[in-house]
């Protein structure tokens, strides 16, 4: 499938010109002992480099809750493997928002990852960024989606190329397709890109994942359930920005509460730049703090990073 057919699906699926299904939700969402709703990475196409909007979620709930009307629900968009499994395309937020409405099924346009989509993933990134394309005055697609969809192209001419560079030509006509798709993007910021993709080969970093407060509440439990971790005090996971404030002052605090000399400070990035930090030196400079901390009080304060892509 080629570029031009790809934007004559998704035109067919905004318009409502497409079939659709009814499709079990279950299969989507895990749900914990506690109650505590998880969407399933697996079973999403993660177009967007945050993996899902937590607060319009709730707003999106709150919303149909409080006037009971859900008649502004537009169908999701699945991928249909040839395994007969699904993944979300398009439609994450409100297949989450459905879900904690208690609805088990909704209705969904299914597009079939081999014959419509040349099993490609970058294909299935292009689609969903098109499906996210608004009006201007709009949120529109993010340029991070779009560089992630670009990637994924280049990965995957590469990788047809047998991991040989690609020739100005094949660049070019990327680059020239993204482009044309995305207007509002400059040629310049695509080669840009192209350039920073290092050899045009190494993976994109994956997509950001975030927790919601039930979430976290149920890691913390976790690492509580552990035989690790008994003699410990455990705090309630904080992003890695408050690790060094409130986060030493709370360790200090609950563990002379609880009579303890060990604890254990969980810690989450919930933005791409606090990631970007923790890569490039924030990690070591906790370790330092913390052992430092631990020798002088004679205590031991140690820390567990939740998967963040």
């Amino acid at each position: 499938m080629n570029n031009v057919e790809i934007e004559k699906l998704a035109e067919k699926i905004k318009s409502g010109n497409y079939p659709t299904e009814k499709v079990d939700l279950n299969q989507f969402f895990d749900v914990d002992h506690q109650g505590v709703i998880s969407p399933i990475k697996e079973k999403r196409i993660q177009v967007r480099e945050k993996d899902r909007d937590i607060d319009r979620v709730m707003r999106g709930v709150n919303k149909m809750e409080e006037t009971g009307d859900k008649s502004g629900v537009e169908p999701l968009t699945i991928i249909k493997y040839s395994d007969n499994t699904y993944k979300i395309d398009n439609g994450n937020h409100t297949s989450e928002m459905l879900y904690r409405l208690g609805e088990k099924d909704a209705d969904a346009f299914i597009v079939d990852f081999d014959t419509q989509l040349d099993s490609s993933h970058a294909n299935c990134l292009t689609l969903g960024n098109l499906l996210n394309k608004q009006d201007v005055e709009k949120v529109d697609v993010h340029d991070a989606d779009i560089k992630r969809e670009l990637y994924e192209i280049l990965n995957e001419e590469l990788e047809r190329n047998g991991g040989k560079p690609l020739e100005d030509t094949k660049l070019k006509q990327i680059k020239d397709s993204v482009s044309g798709r995305y207007p509002h993007i400059k040629k310049g910021t695509i080669g840009q890109w192209i350039s920073n993709h290092g050899d045009v080969g190494g993976r994109s970093k994956g997509t950001l994942i975030t927790y919601s407060n039930g979430q976290l509440q149920s890691k913390q439990g976790h690492f509580e359930d552990m035989e690790r971790y008994k003699s410990y005090a455990i705090l309630p996971p904080r992003t890695v920005r408050s690790y060094v404030d409130t986060g030493i002052a709370e360790a200090f605090r609950k563990m002379r509460d609880e009579g303890k000399y060990n604890c254990l400070v969980i810690l989450y990035v919930d933005n791409v730049t606090q990631r970007d930090q923790w890569e490039n030196g924030l990690e070591d400079k906790i370790i330092e703090e913390f052992d430092s901390l631990s020798e002088y009080w004679d205590c031991q304060i140690e820390y567990e990073m939740l998967r963040y892509d």
